[in-house]
């Protein structure tokens, strides 16, 4: 599902990429370093929703100044920035804006979960001509497969959260059932309905996609 209007995505796309090449050409910052202070900051998460202010309202430039100012007393200089030649901060950039607005998925999870900046700065020289499509397919296949070699299993998470199945099952609303058969992977928990998710992970203190194989 995707995060926001279509109307926008491209905006956010230039404006992610012109955050990114700001930071890196006319600071000098690690771009691994830059985008980290960003989704730090709760601009990543007005961002992700499409809030027009940030994607359409205000330039890569000016955000990347803001936060900066924000989060760190690294000094700014005065001159104008001319962006030179898109490169490979701004092609990651780019392409993060667009893939997060393609999957819905937060900033935070994607980086979190297999498919980092460095991970995508790697992916430039493959995929830097190559169709979008093929940059969210590769994606999902990271987050997919971290997920997998990641996955927490429901009853660790239960059993953190010190419950017992019936317990989880009084507090979520889903079946003592269903959940015995989550747990001994009888039943396939990512092909439940999202609101039995919802609810469990809402009880567990843990996020829906944490539960969840991402495809």
């Amino acid at each position: 599902m995707n995060a926001y209007d279509s109307l926008y995505v491209e905006d956010a796309m230039h404006c992610l990429g012109d955050m990114m090449e700001y930071a890196e050409s006319m600071l000098g910052l690690d771009p691994v370093f830059f985008y980290r202070m960003f989704l730090s900051h709760p601009i990543a998460m007005a961002f992700e929703k499409g809030h027009p202010k940030y994607i359409s309202g205000m330039s890569g430039y000016e955000i990347a100044r803001m936060l900066i100012t924000e989060v760190s007393d690294l000094e700014l200089p005065d001159e104008q920035f001319f962006p030179p030649d898109p490169g490979e901060s701004f092609w990651a950039g780019w392409s993060l804006a667009y893939f997060q607005w393609k999957t819905g998925l937060p900033f935070r999870y994607i980086e979190a979960h297999g498919f980092s900046m460095e991970t995508v700065l790697g992916l430039y020289h493959p995929l830097h001509e190559a169709d979008l499509s093929k940059f969210v397919e590769i994606g999902l296949e990271r987050i997919h497969t971290w997920n997998t070699q990641h996955k927490p299993n429901l009853k660790t998470l239960r059993k953190n959260a010190g419950m017992t199945q019936r317990e989880l099952a009084e507090c979520s609303g889903v079946s003592l059932r269903m959940i015995r058969a989550y747990e001994q992977e009888a039943q396939d928990i990512s092909k439940a309905e999202a609101g039995k998710v919802s609810r469990l992970a809402a009880v567990l203190g843990t996020r829906a996609e944490a539960l969840l194989d991402i495809r």
